[in-house]
Protein backbone atom coordinates (compact mmCIF):
# COMPACT_ATOMS: atom_id res chain seq x y z
CA UNK A 1 0.00 0.00 0.00
CA UNK A 2 1.06 3.51 -1.02
CA UNK A 3 -0.12 6.42 0.54
CA UNK A 4 -0.46 9.89 -1.06
CA UNK A 5 0.87 12.16 1.53
CA UNK A 6 1.53 15.72 1.88
CA UNK A 7 5.21 17.72 0.89
CA UNK A 8 5.07 19.27 4.62
CA UNK A 9 5.11 16.21 7.07
CA UNK A 10 8.71 16.91 7.61
CA UNK A 11 7.78 20.19 8.82
CA UNK A 12 4.56 19.80 10.67
CA UNK A 13 3.58 20.81 13.87
CA UNK A 14 4.95 18.72 17.18
CA UNK A 15 3.68 15.45 17.67
CA UNK A 16 4.35 12.37 19.05
CA UNK A 17 8.40 11.81 16.89
CA UNK A 18 10.46 12.64 20.40
CA UNK A 19 11.08 16.52 18.70
CA UNK A 20 13.29 16.76 22.02
CA UNK A 21 16.00 14.98 20.19
CA UNK A 22 16.24 17.66 17.16
CA UNK A 23 15.65 14.69 14.75
CA UNK A 24 17.68 15.62 11.28
CA UNK A 25 15.76 16.56 8.10
CA UNK A 26 13.95 13.66 6.54
CA UNK A 27 13.47 11.62 9.27
CA UNK A 28 10.42 13.25 10.81
CA UNK A 29 8.26 12.91 7.68
CA UNK A 30 9.99 8.64 7.06
CA UNK A 31 8.26 7.91 10.52
CA UNK A 32 4.70 9.50 10.11
CA UNK A 33 4.34 7.77 6.93
CA UNK A 34 5.83 4.79 8.62
CA UNK A 35 3.58 4.94 11.04
CA UNK A 36 0.50 6.07 8.94
CA UNK A 37 1.59 2.80 6.66
CA UNK A 38 0.82 0.71 9.61
CA UNK A 39 -2.60 2.22 10.53
CA UNK A 40 -3.82 1.18 6.56
CA UNK A 41 -2.38 -2.00 6.79
CA UNK A 42 -3.44 -2.73 10.24
CA UNK A 43 -6.95 -2.64 10.32
CA UNK A 44 -7.37 0.63 10.87
CA UNK A 45 -7.33 3.52 8.05
CA UNK A 46 -6.26 6.47 7.11
CA UNK A 47 -7.90 10.25 7.57
CA UNK A 48 -7.37 13.18 5.51
CA UNK A 49 -8.81 16.61 5.52
CA UNK A 50 -8.68 18.59 2.53
CA UNK A 51 -10.04 21.83 1.46
CA UNK A 52 -9.74 23.56 -1.92
CA UNK A 53 -6.95 21.12 -3.24
CA UNK A 54 -4.95 21.72 -0.11
CA UNK A 55 -4.80 18.75 2.86
CA UNK A 56 -4.86 20.34 5.78
CA UNK A 57 -4.22 17.38 8.40
CA UNK A 58 -3.54 13.69 7.94
CA UNK A 59 -3.97 11.58 10.75
CA UNK A 60 -4.23 7.43 11.73
CA UNK A 61 -6.38 4.92 13.18
CA UNK A 62 -5.01 2.34 14.62
CA UNK A 63 -6.48 -1.25 16.76
CA UNK A 64 -4.84 -1.81 19.71
CA UNK A 65 -4.38 -5.23 19.45
CA UNK A 66 -3.15 -6.55 22.59
CA UNK A 67 -5.28 -3.87 24.99
CA UNK A 68 -8.37 -5.41 22.95
CA UNK A 69 -7.64 -8.50 23.52
CA UNK A 70 -6.35 -7.80 27.15
CA UNK A 71 -9.62 -5.99 28.39
CA UNK A 72 -11.96 -7.76 26.26
CA UNK A 73 -12.88 -4.41 25.01
CA UNK A 74 -12.51 -3.00 21.48
CA UNK A 75 -9.68 -0.41 21.48
CA UNK A 76 -8.22 2.07 18.71
CA UNK A 77 -5.71 4.92 18.92
CA UNK A 78 -6.02 7.85 17.18
CA UNK A 79 -2.35 9.10 15.75
CA UNK A 80 -0.42 10.12 14.49
CA UNK A 81 -2.06 13.38 13.82
CA UNK A 82 -0.54 15.67 11.52
CA UNK A 83 -1.29 19.22 10.84
CA UNK A 84 1.03 21.84 8.78
CA UNK A 85 3.44 23.69 10.96
CA UNK A 86 2.58 26.84 10.07
CA UNK A 87 -0.90 26.66 10.25
CA UNK A 88 -2.87 29.50 12.56
CA UNK A 89 -3.71 28.27 15.74
CA UNK A 90 -7.25 29.15 15.12
CA UNK A 91 -7.26 26.88 11.70
CA UNK A 92 -5.26 24.24 13.22
CA UNK A 93 -8.24 23.71 16.29
CA UNK A 94 -11.06 23.87 13.65
CA UNK A 95 -9.29 21.29 11.53
CA UNK A 96 -8.33 18.99 14.40
CA UNK A 97 -12.39 19.12 15.49
CA UNK A 98 -12.81 17.80 11.73
CA UNK A 99 -10.42 14.74 12.18
CA UNK A 100 -11.72 14.12 15.62
CA UNK A 101 -15.41 14.21 14.10
CA UNK A 102 -14.57 11.50 11.47
CA UNK A 103 -11.97 9.28 13.62
CA UNK A 104 -15.21 9.11 15.84
CA UNK A 105 -17.66 7.67 13.22
CA UNK A 106 -14.85 5.56 11.47
CA UNK A 107 -15.21 3.80 15.56
CA UNK A 108 -18.86 3.90 15.81
CA UNK A 109 -18.83 2.15 12.24
CA UNK A 110 -15.94 -0.24 13.73
CA UNK A 111 -17.59 -1.03 17.16
CA UNK A 112 -14.32 0.43 18.72
CA UNK A 113 -15.34 1.09 22.51
CA UNK A 114 -12.48 3.04 23.89
CA UNK A 115 -10.52 5.67 21.66
CA UNK A 116 -7.20 6.78 22.80
CA UNK A 117 -5.23 9.79 21.89
CA UNK A 118 -1.87 10.79 23.52
CA UNK A 119 -0.64 14.50 22.67
CA UNK A 120 2.42 16.47 22.88
CA UNK A 121 2.27 19.18 25.56
CA UNK A 122 3.26 21.92 22.86
CA UNK A 123 -0.44 21.26 21.70
CA UNK A 124 -2.36 21.45 24.86
CA UNK A 125 -4.40 24.28 23.23
CA UNK A 126 -6.27 21.05 21.62
CA UNK A 127 -7.37 19.81 24.79
CA UNK A 128 -10.78 21.77 24.79
CA UNK A 129 -11.38 20.26 21.36
CA UNK A 130 -11.09 16.93 22.32
CA UNK A 131 -13.42 17.71 25.64
CA UNK A 132 -15.92 19.04 23.78
CA UNK A 133 -16.15 15.65 21.59
CA UNK A 134 -16.33 13.17 24.64
CA UNK A 135 -12.79 13.23 25.60
CA UNK A 136 -10.86 13.06 29.33
CA UNK A 137 -7.56 13.36 29.98
CA UNK A 138 -6.31 9.37 31.57
CA UNK A 139 -3.17 10.39 32.42
CA UNK A 140 0.09 13.06 31.95
CA UNK A 141 3.25 11.81 30.96
CA UNK A 142 7.06 13.23 31.75
CA UNK A 143 9.78 12.12 29.44
CA UNK A 144 13.02 12.35 30.93
CA UNK A 145 16.44 11.80 29.41
CA UNK A 146 20.39 11.84 31.50
CA UNK A 147 23.70 10.94 29.84
CA UNK A 148 24.95 7.55 29.82
CA UNK A 149 27.62 6.91 31.96
CA UNK A 150 30.26 4.58 33.60
CA UNK A 151 29.45 4.36 36.79
CA UNK A 152 30.77 2.73 39.96
CA UNK A 153 27.75 0.50 40.63
CA UNK A 154 26.35 -0.05 43.74
CA UNK A 155 26.55 -3.54 45.58
CA UNK A 156 22.70 -3.92 46.55
CA UNK A 157 21.91 -3.88 42.66
CA UNK A 158 22.69 -6.76 40.28
CA UNK A 159 20.91 -8.16 37.14
CA UNK A 160 17.83 -10.09 37.76
CA UNK A 161 17.67 -13.88 38.39
CA UNK A 162 14.70 -16.66 37.67
CA UNK A 163 14.33 -17.03 41.97
CA UNK A 164 13.39 -13.01 41.39
CA UNK A 165 10.53 -13.81 39.34
CA UNK A 166 7.87 -13.49 41.96
CA UNK A 167 8.93 -11.26 43.78
CA UNK A 168 9.88 -8.71 41.31
CA UNK A 169 5.80 -9.55 39.55
CA UNK A 170 4.70 -8.88 42.90
CA UNK A 171 6.07 -5.60 43.03
CA UNK A 172 5.07 -4.62 39.81
CA UNK A 173 1.24 -5.41 40.31
CA UNK A 174 0.71 -2.05 42.37
CA UNK A 175 3.57 -0.07 41.63
CA UNK A 176 2.01 2.17 39.09
CA UNK A 177 -1.15 3.41 40.24
CA UNK A 178 -1.05 6.40 37.80
CA UNK A 179 -1.84 4.71 34.29
CA UNK A 180 -4.55 5.17 32.21
CA UNK A 181 -5.32 1.84 32.11
CA UNK A 182 -6.61 2.26 36.10
CA UNK A 183 -7.80 5.68 35.27
CA UNK A 184 -10.55 4.40 32.70
CA UNK A 185 -13.35 3.06 34.50
CA UNK A 186 -14.55 0.66 31.75
CA UNK A 187 -11.15 -1.24 32.69
CA UNK A 188 -10.92 -4.17 35.04
CA UNK A 189 -8.95 -2.68 37.65
CA UNK A 190 -7.23 -6.61 38.09
CA UNK A 191 -7.08 -6.87 34.66
CA UNK A 192 -5.22 -2.74 34.56
CA UNK A 193 -2.31 -3.74 37.04
CA UNK A 194 -1.70 -7.15 35.24
CA UNK A 195 -0.43 -4.66 32.24
CA UNK A 196 2.74 -4.21 33.77
CA UNK A 197 3.29 -7.86 35.21
CA UNK A 198 2.86 -8.80 31.48
CA UNK A 199 5.46 -6.22 30.65
CA UNK A 200 7.60 -7.51 33.42
CA UNK A 201 7.39 -10.67 32.44
CA UNK A 202 7.98 -10.12 28.61
CA UNK A 203 11.08 -8.26 29.80
CA UNK A 204 12.36 -10.74 32.10
CA UNK A 205 12.19 -13.00 29.06
CA UNK A 206 13.53 -10.98 26.43
CA UNK A 207 10.36 -11.68 24.37
CA UNK A 208 7.64 -10.11 22.54
CA UNK A 209 4.03 -9.27 23.60
CA UNK A 210 2.04 -7.16 21.21
CA UNK A 211 3.88 -4.86 19.98
CA UNK A 212 6.42 -4.15 23.26
CA UNK A 213 9.94 -5.94 22.53
CA UNK A 214 12.34 -7.38 25.79
CA UNK A 215 14.73 -7.57 23.24
CA UNK A 216 18.10 -6.73 23.89
CA UNK A 217 17.65 -5.54 27.68
CA UNK A 218 18.20 -6.42 31.30
CA UNK A 219 16.29 -6.36 34.37
CA UNK A 220 18.25 -5.01 37.60
CA UNK A 221 17.37 -5.75 40.67
CA UNK A 222 18.25 -4.10 43.84
CA UNK A 223 18.17 -6.01 46.80
CA UNK A 224 17.28 -5.15 50.59
CA UNK A 225 18.16 -7.76 53.65
CA UNK A 226 19.12 -10.44 50.45
CA UNK A 227 15.60 -9.71 48.99
CA UNK A 228 14.38 -7.85 45.99
CA UNK A 229 13.19 -4.63 46.80
CA UNK A 230 12.83 -2.58 43.71
CA UNK A 231 13.90 -3.02 39.70
CA UNK A 232 15.00 -1.46 37.02
CA UNK A 233 13.92 -2.99 33.32
CA UNK A 234 16.57 -1.46 30.76
CA UNK A 235 16.96 -2.21 26.88
CA UNK A 236 18.52 -0.54 23.58
CA UNK A 237 16.09 0.63 21.35
CA UNK A 238 17.05 0.64 17.55
CA UNK A 239 14.11 1.76 16.51
CA UNK A 240 14.66 5.30 19.09
CA UNK A 241 18.20 5.09 17.59
CA UNK A 242 17.34 5.54 13.97
CA UNK A 243 15.30 8.68 15.24
CA UNK A 244 17.50 9.82 17.45
CA UNK A 245 20.85 9.86 15.01
CA UNK A 246 22.40 8.35 17.94
CA UNK A 247 22.68 5.24 20.11
CA UNK A 248 19.78 5.41 23.25
CA UNK A 249 18.80 2.77 26.07
CA UNK A 250 15.29 3.47 26.85
CA UNK A 251 14.49 2.50 30.52
CA UNK A 252 10.82 0.67 30.09
CA UNK A 253 10.34 0.18 34.29
CA UNK A 254 11.24 1.36 37.13
CA UNK A 255 9.75 0.68 40.47
CA UNK A 256 11.21 0.32 44.64
CA UNK A 257 8.92 -1.71 46.37
CA UNK A 258 6.79 0.39 49.27
CA UNK A 259 9.39 -1.45 52.20
CA UNK A 260 12.36 -0.18 50.32
CA UNK A 261 11.84 3.64 49.58
CA UNK A 262 13.39 6.26 51.43
CA UNK A 263 16.56 4.08 51.42
CA UNK A 264 18.32 5.00 48.20
CA UNK A 265 17.57 2.01 46.15
CA UNK A 266 16.13 4.60 43.45
CA UNK A 267 18.89 6.05 43.03
CA UNK A 268 21.12 3.28 43.04
CA UNK A 269 19.01 1.60 40.32
CA UNK A 270 19.00 4.51 38.18
CA UNK A 271 22.88 5.03 38.54
CA UNK A 272 22.78 1.15 37.46
CA UNK A 273 20.29 2.22 34.60
CA UNK A 274 22.63 4.85 33.32
CA UNK A 275 25.68 2.00 33.79
CA UNK A 276 24.32 -0.58 31.97
CA UNK A 277 22.99 2.01 29.00
CA UNK A 278 27.02 3.10 28.78
CA UNK A 279 28.44 -0.19 28.14
CA UNK A 280 26.26 -1.08 25.78
CA UNK A 281 26.88 1.24 23.52
CA UNK A 282 24.04 4.12 24.59
CA UNK A 283 24.68 7.86 24.85
CA UNK A 284 21.63 8.72 26.15
CA UNK A 285 18.72 6.83 28.70
CA UNK A 286 15.66 7.98 28.05
CA UNK A 287 12.64 7.02 30.74
CA UNK A 288 8.96 8.18 31.65
CA UNK A 289 6.82 8.36 34.08
CA UNK A 290 3.67 10.46 35.49
CA UNK A 291 3.54 13.76 35.95
CA UNK A 292 1.49 12.78 39.83
CA UNK A 293 4.32 10.31 40.73
CA UNK A 294 6.18 12.88 42.74
CA UNK A 295 8.77 10.36 44.44
CA UNK A 296 9.54 8.64 41.39
CA UNK A 297 10.10 12.30 39.38
CA UNK A 298 12.34 13.46 42.33
CA UNK A 299 14.52 10.33 42.35
CA UNK A 300 14.60 10.81 38.74
CA UNK A 301 15.82 14.60 38.95
CA UNK A 302 18.45 13.60 41.98
CA UNK A 303 19.74 10.57 39.56
CA UNK A 304 20.65 13.82 36.84
CA UNK A 305 17.66 13.04 34.44
CA UNK A 306 16.34 16.27 33.01
CA UNK A 307 12.62 16.43 32.01
CA UNK A 308 12.12 17.36 28.27
CA UNK A 309 8.79 16.94 26.98
CA UNK A 310 4.89 16.39 28.65
CA UNK A 311 2.57 14.26 26.80
CA UNK A 312 -1.35 13.91 27.79
CA UNK A 313 -3.33 10.93 27.14
CA UNK A 314 -7.32 11.25 26.24
CA UNK A 315 -9.84 8.86 26.43
CA UNK A 316 -13.09 8.58 24.43
CA UNK A 317 -15.64 6.00 25.71
CA UNK A 318 -18.42 5.44 22.97
CA UNK A 319 -19.59 2.45 24.19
Amino acid sequence: MTLALPDWLDDAQLELVRDYLDIAPGVRARHFAQALERCGTAGGCVLRVDHSGTTDAVAGLMPLAWDSRHFGIDCARLGPLCVPGRMTSATRLAVVGEVIDAALDWCRKTKVAILQRRMVGARSDELHVFEQRGFREVDEIVTLTAPAATLAPDRSVRPAVERDREALLAIAQDAFPHSRFLAEPAFNSQKARAVYVRWLETLLSGGTSGDKSGEGGAVLVAELAGRPAGFAAIRRDHELDALAGAPMAALEMFAVAENGRGQGLGGALLAAARDWAARNGARTVEASTWQQAAAALASYRRAGFEVRETLFTLHARLS
